[in-house]
């Protein structure tokens, strides 16, 4: 920008004449922003340059804003009845429904919703609130947000458990038989200790389990009174969540209804809920008609009788759209010219060019430089923000600026340390009236504050660092972010998030000037391992093969540094049954670990890989051996009780008793289970395996009650933990039926044998 002509020279002369820390102006400058600043008389000065004496006037002060402006519901009391009317015939009836809400943004479609629930309190109906992000929506987010509500918790309190479980029993009221479902759903909201069911649960699983405790809990709160679940901006809704509400669907749940607001798609489709059981109705915001519009202004601005020129110059730049009415009303009231002709018409001169991203520019100025520096640097966190990280990006209290901007209407309080802008529009706006090098500072800052707010449990919010980082230009910093994002994500089954983080970071890195050529491969590595873990095997190869040639053409093919990617490479050949591919590679890896330091736990990991794959050869002498030998590593340089040392066990155990050394396997077999018991605890899934290749020892053995003891076991867990229909569980039904027909119990082997067929008809 550059400014030139009369204005700059004036405004050089009078910060000539002022004083430190004082601000000068003319006459004209004061007439513009009387209406919104105070100013004190200075007197008439000879300027530099001038020839007659100017009056000069010091700034003092913004003028506090006229509360009389009021928020008002005008030109919808048609779909207002219309929705009430639907709430009051589906809970009568107790049916379920969905109310959609659609329109483009500023129509008033969440106006209208919370007119409705307004107009719901003092009956017995609960509400639900969820607000949907557009700005990294984290998956499962809106069930966190319902429950959140439902069971709060003292967060003063550090004891955060045990006040969700006290929230807990006073919702369940001494009911039994509801432990799993408050570990499930305290897992959800991060409350989960590692004891409980939700830690314990294998990732694949968590999203059943949370949906069936999520359905129970609220089918059991419908009992009580009937539900709304109002759910702001479904088109941002991620899918994990719009699963859960096709599980809601299919449920026997009734009396819940939802009020969904959405933006239209491509050719005015809107995204909907696929839910069973549910009566549907759609609602389109139109425009507001003029006459409409006009007692919307009157209203927000408490006007009588005015001139009709002021009249045809708001109509005349009416869209029927409230929010920018509210806007413009906002504008005219706050700059106090409305019953003054002149100045009206002036304002109007100047704002012919205006859209509302103007109106509201105006609107932030006129605050006062803190009070800006808070909406801007807000902005930048999104829709929602927390008020830790904001301040810590200003570095200073800012408990008066949220005071002020809560007072001009540009956000509101919506939880603890959380702030919410009134209209994405008015959010979007602040945002894009920075410049790209203001931008990259705040995003820089954003990014820091979220990494020091949330320090101790940093993984949650790595994608939301990532996005941050991005947009203020540090790509490394950001590609790394990214890659830890799609690994949390990856943890928690969140499978699609996990894969675009994970190329994300490859884009990235590959863009980024500074990053080397292995910083780039380790990250094309973790999406390989990733499709490997999803059994994408081609795409998995080609990375490996990519990953492979940036490695020796980094490292060298004698460094230790290319070992993992050899080994992992081996074991894709392994399960892809390429074995002498495998061997070769799993050899080559162990050679480098093996003069990187013999005793290591990589030497006894690729040894053990080496065992496992002889193993499916049926080579049981040399998968006997290696066992043998990853066993010697473990015992003789590491804790006897460490993980590993439970697998090598279990391992040799078995190719033992492979051998016909049936009691030697067994007690390996046993010292498994006492290390499984010890790291992972006396019932969780980790260790059924052991329990299960035990059993099959005593099978052997003939020893009947001890193995029906741990085939019963291993049942009881695996049932607790995956469900009845799981392959898990059903891999030791199959065992139990094979159990019970060897030793001519046919009664019981059917009944298992019923589970099975069962099965099919009950696939999860």
């Amino acid at each position: 920008y550059t400014a030139l002509g009369h204005s700059v020279n004036l405004a050089a002369r009078l910060s000539e004449k002022s004083i430190n820390g004082e601000i000068l102006t003319d006459s004209a400058i004061r007439k513009e922003l009387k209406m919104n600043f105070d100013f004190e008389f200075r007197g008439n000065l000879t300027l530099k340059g001038l020839k007659n004496k100017i009056s000069t006037y010091k700034l003092k002060e913004l003028q506090s804003p006229n509360n009389q402006f009021k928020k008002v519901f005008i030109g919808r009391q048609n779909q207002l009845k219309n929705i009430q009317n639907i709430i009051v015939r589906s809970f009568n009836e107790h049916h379920n429904f969905i109310v959609y809400i659609a329109g483009e943004a500023g129509i008033g479609k969440t106006s209208l919703t919370a007119e409705v629930l307004n107009s719901l309190q003092g009956k017995k109906i609960r509400v639900f609130n969820i607000l949907c992000s557009f700005a990294n929506p984290r998956p499962m987010d809106p069930l966190i947000q319902i429950f959140s509500q439902l069971f709060p918790v003292n967060y003063n309190n550090q004891k955060t458990i045990s006040s969700f479980h006290q929230s807990w029993i006073n919702w369940i009221k001494n009911e039994k038989g509801w432990k799993q479902d408050e570990d499930i759903i305290s897992g959800l909201l991060g409350y989960a200790d590692k004891e409980s069911l939700f830690y314990n649960l294998p990732p694949d699983l968590r999203f059943n389990k949370i949906y069936q405790s999520a359905v129970k809990v609220l089918q059991k709160e419908t009992k009580r009174n009937p539900i709304i679940i109002y759910i702001d901006d479904l088109h941002w809704m991620e899918t994990q969540s719009r699963n859960f509400f096709q599980c809601l669907g299919k449920s026997e749940i009734k009396d819940l209804g939802i009020i969904a607001t959405t933006r239209y798609l491509e050719n005015d489709k809107i995204p909907t809920l696929d839910m069973d059981n549910f009566s549907f109705y759609r609602l389109d915001l139109a425009p507001l008609s003029k006459n409409y519009s006009w007692k919307l202004y009157k209203s927000l601005m408490n006007l009588g009788n005015v001139s009709t020129d002021l009249k045809q110059e708001l109509l005349k730049r009416d869209t029927g759209n409230p929010f920018i009415i509210e806007q413009m009303a906002s504008y005219l009231f706050e700059s106090r010219i409305l019953h003054k002709c002149d100045d009206f018409k002036n304002i109007f001169e100047k704002i012919n060019s205006f859209d509302v991203n103007d109106i509201i520019g105006f609107r932030i100025d006129r605050l006062s430089a803190s009070v800006r520096e808070c909406i801007y640097n807000a902005s930048v966190l999104g829709m929602k923000f927390n008020l830790k990280v904001l301040n810590l990006m200003l570095e200073r209290d800012i408990q008066q600026d949220l005071l002020i901007g809560t007072q001009n209407r540009i956000w509101k309080s919506l939880e603890k340390d959380f702030y919410i802008f009134t209209h994405i529009l008015l959010q979007e706006a602040a945002y894009n009236r920075m410049l790209s090098d203001k931008l990259k500072c705040l995003h820089l800052k954003a990014a820091q504050a979220i990494e020091k707010v949330y320090e101790q449990n940093i993984r949650p919010y790595t994608e939301e660092i990532a996005h941050h980082y991005e947009n203020a230009g540090e790509i490394l910093k950001a590609s790394d972010f990214y890659d830890e994002a799609g690994d949390y994500y990856w943890d928690n089954s969140y499978f699609e998030v996990a894969e675009k983080c994970f190329l994300k970071a490859i884009d990235l890195a590959e863009k980024s000037v500074v990053s080397d050529n292995m910083d780039y491969g380790e990250k094309i590595f973790h999406l390989a391992l990733f499709y490997h873990y999803m059994q994408r095997m081609e795409e998995a190869e080609k990375l490996y093969n990519t990953v492979m040639n940036i490695a020796l053409s980094t490292y060298g093919k004698d460094s230790i540094e290319i070992s993992p990617y050899i080994n992992n490479l081996g074991r894709y050949y392994k399960d892809v049954g390429r074995y002498e591919e495998s061997e070769k590679l799993l050899l080559q890896s162990l050679e480098l670990e093996k003069k990187y330091n013999a005793d290591s736990s990589n030497v006894a990991d690729r040894i053990n890989n080496l065992g496992h794959l002889y193993s499916l050869q049926h080579f049981n002498d040399k998968a006997r051996e290696m066992c043998q030998q990853a066993y010697d590593i473990m015992t003789r340089n590491y804790d006897p009780y460490h993980f590993f040392t439970a697998t090598v066990c279990n391992n040799l155990g078995m190719t033992l008793v492979e051998s016909g050394k049936i009691e030697e396997g067994e007690e390996l077999l046993l010292k498994a289970i006492e290390i499984g018991k010890k790291v992972y605890g006396e019932n969780q899934p980790q260790i059924v395996i052991y329990f299960k290749n035990l059993a099959s020892i005593y099978i052997e053995q003939q020893k009947w009650d001890e193995a029906k003891a741990l085939l019963q076991k291993c049942l009881h867990i695996n049932q607790k933990y995956f469900g009845k229909y799981h392959s898990s569980t059903l891999y030791v039904v199959k065992a139990l039926e094979r159990f019970y027909d060897k030793i001519g119990n046919k009664r019981k082997a059917n009944y298992y044998a019923n589970w099975l067929q069962e099965s099919k008809k009950n696939k999860l």
